[in-house]
């Protein structure tokens, strides 16, 4: 053997020596004891949870692994590799290490095994078994438990999210059930399981079913039924449109003949008339609502003799073109919130003339003396109808706002009277709008159209559960948003 040889071998000899000698070190001697566990010792992992917790006791610097093993299994196993015979609790060893602390993570993956698990410890290649009466740790599907739901509103057939935990098994969704209430016309509320459209353990989406109604969440996991606590509520939305044409000739209430129906203002007591169409009539509206279009008055001193000045609308005729001021189309379309009302009138003639009064001394005889032409070019008025809805049965009309327009022209037939235009064209303008107003409010129209209308509401919502209220909004086409709730609240 060579010297070269020979510092082979002795290099080899020494390094095996070295090697038993490290080896031996590694040995503990006295085996890893846990007394206590903080901060608790039963432990209940529900599959998908974690914790962690710190080991109290001695002997725990040389402990190289450890591994949770079914309460089961042989009590100990001279073996350096972990056990991993089924699926069950993950131990990751932590940056908490002393002698007497040995901080340690459990995970229990969705596949793991329900039991009892004990900790076993291995250090210097041999395993050592924790006793279940020091800790022990039982692994079971967690109760699932609801958080919240995005959105807590949607119209029914969208997709919602509902959150919480332990809402079980991803790659077994036919495990899980999430559970609102739907009723049936003519039938009490029942509980049913709704589409369920992904899930995992903390989320699930569903899509609301047909006839649903408000009520709390339920998920019923291979854990059980959800915790009854936080309740988690949702309202499902009934959503219908009325479309602008709805009162047209090609709309569903275009059977009224609105658009038929006449205004006609004459000066006199009850003398002015809205006068409804045939259609109208056969529906119950009446066939005039009559009303006085109050002449505007005012005392005034020109000249001796002289007490006031009046300005009113040119005759007493209703039939004749010359004396009243009659409407030439008349319509009404669904605008947003609103029914809008359009009365556009004819343009011929005078419309109103003024006047001034006189009284002979000796005989106390009063004459009025015409001095003013009052022309109304291109009259319209516009009203818009808010509807305010307490069920798809009660409507009731909240509110009417009309404005005009017109071109007043002002012809002065008597030089000598010099009176301020401006208050007679505002009265003129109050009168017209209020008679569109006063009309829409009266009971002769609200008693016969708001049936009407309710029982276009009624047919949208047909087939669905009762309404506990309607809110109304524009429509994307500029119509009437109509959405319904089951909430007993509003």
């Amino acid at each position: 053997m060579t010297s070269r040889s020979q510092f082979v071998v002795g290099l080899a000899l020494l390094l095996l020596v070295l090697g038993l000698g490290l080896t031996a070190v590694a040995q503990p001697k006295s085996p890893p004891q846990v007394t206590a566990v903080s901060p608790v010792s039963n432990v209940s992992l529900a599959k998908g949870g974690s914790i962690l917790l710190t080991l109290v006791g001695s002997n725990f610097v040389f402990v190289s692994s450890a591994e949770m093993v079914r309460a089961d299994a042989p009590v100990k196993v001279s073996t350096v590799p972990p056990l991993r015979s089924t699926p069950g609790v993950k131990v990751t060893l932590t940056g908490v290490r002393s002698p007497t602390l040995l901080g340690i993570l459990l995970e229990a993956p969705l596949s793991a095994t329900d039991g009892l698990y004990i900790l076993r410890l291995l250090a210097g290649g041999e395993a050592f078994d924790v006793p279940q009466g020091v800790f022990r740790v039982n692994v079971s599907w967690g109760r699932p438990q609801l958080a919240d739901c995005i959105p807590r509103q949607a119209p029914i057939g969208t997709v919602v999210t509902v959150r919480g935990k332990y809402f079980g098994d991803p790659a077994h969704p036919d495990g899980t059930q999430v559970l609102g209430y739907v009723r049936q016309p003519g039938q009490p509320a029942r509980k049913v399981a709704f589409e369920l459209i992904s899930l995992s353990t903390t989320e699930a989406k569903v899509r609301i079913s047909d006839n649903a109604v408000y009520a709390q969440w339920d998920v019923v996991s291979p854990g059980g039924p959800a915790w009854e606590y936080p309740i988690v509520n949702f309202d499902p939305l009934y959503i219908r449109t009325f479309p602008p044409n709805l009162f047209q000739a090609d709309g569903t209430l275009g059977v009224l003949h609105f658009y038929d129906s006449q205004f006609i203002f004459a000066d006199g007591t009850q003398n002015s008339v809205f006068i409804s169409s045939s259609a109208m009539r056969g529906m119950g509206f009446p066939e005039i609502y009559a009303f006085t279009f109050t002449p505007y008055e005012k005392y005034v001193n020109l000249f001796i003799g002289s007490t006031k000045i009046r300005v009113r609308l040119n005759g007493t005729n209703r039939r004749s073109h010359a004396e009243s001021l009659q409407s030439t189309s008349l319509g009404m379309t669904v605008d947003g919130t609103a029914l809008k009302v359009d009365v556009k009138f004819e343009s011929e003639g005078v419309e109103f003339f003024g006047e001034y009064e006189t009284q002979d001394i000796l005989s106390k005889k009063i004459t009025w003396h015409r001095f003013l032409d009052v022309n109304i070019d291109n009259l319209s008025l516009t009203a818009a109808l808010t509807p305010t809805f307490f069920t798809a049965q009660d409507v009731r009309i909240q509110s009417v706002t009309v404005s005009s327009s017109f071109a007043p022209g002002f012809v002065v037939l008597d030089q000598n009277i010099s009176v301020d235009n401006t208050p007679i064209k505002d009265y003129i303008k109050s009168e017209l709008e209020a008679s569109l107003r006063n009309y829409l409010m009266s009971d002769d129209f609200r008693l016969a159209f708001l049936p009407i209308f309710s029982g276009q509401v009624q047919t949208l919502f047909q087939g669905s559960p009762p309404m506990s209220f309607i809110e109304v909004g524009r429509a994307s086409d500029g119509g009437m948003k109509l959405t319904g709730s089951t909430r007993p609240f509003r």
